[in-house]
C-alpha cells in the first residue's frame, strides 16, 4: 500500500514513487474498502475509472495500491449513499422492499 502524490515538477501523479499513466490499474481505499479501477486524466485532473464507469477524483495523500489480478477481490460497496448505478439498482430497491 502506498500514497498517491502529485509531482508538480513533472505535472504527474505518482504511487510509491512511480509515475502513474492513463490506463494503469490501481485500487484506492475509500471508507475502508479497496475500490479497483483504471487511471484516467483529462483537463479537470486525475481520476480513477471504476469497472462500472464511475469516476473518482484522485488527490495527493489518498491511500492506493497497484492492482494485481487475482490478488484483490472486488470489495463490497459501502452503502453510504445512492450515487452509483449499483446503489440505485440494488441497494435502494432492497431498502424499499423492507
Amino acid at each position: 500500500m502506498g500514497t498517491v502524490m502529485y509531482n508538480s515538477e513533472w505535472d504527474s501523479l505518482e504511487l510509491d514513487g512511480h509515475e502513474l499513466q492513463s490506463g494503469d490499474k490501481v485500487e484506492i481505499s475509500i471508507f475502508g474498502y479497496w475500490i479497483p479501477g483504471q487511471i484516467a486524466s483529462d483537463t479537470s485532473g486525475w481520476h480513477l475509472l471504476t469497472p462500472d464507469q464511475v469516476e473518482i477524483r484522485l488527490y495527493s495523500g489518498l491511500a492506493a495500491r497497484h492492482s494485481e489480478p487475482g490478488i484483490s477481490p472486488a470489495p463490497p460497496l459501502h452503502p453510504v449513499d445512492c450515487c452509483t448505478r449499483y446503489h440505485k439498482q440494488y441497494l435502494c430497491e432492497s431498502r424499499k422492499q423492507k
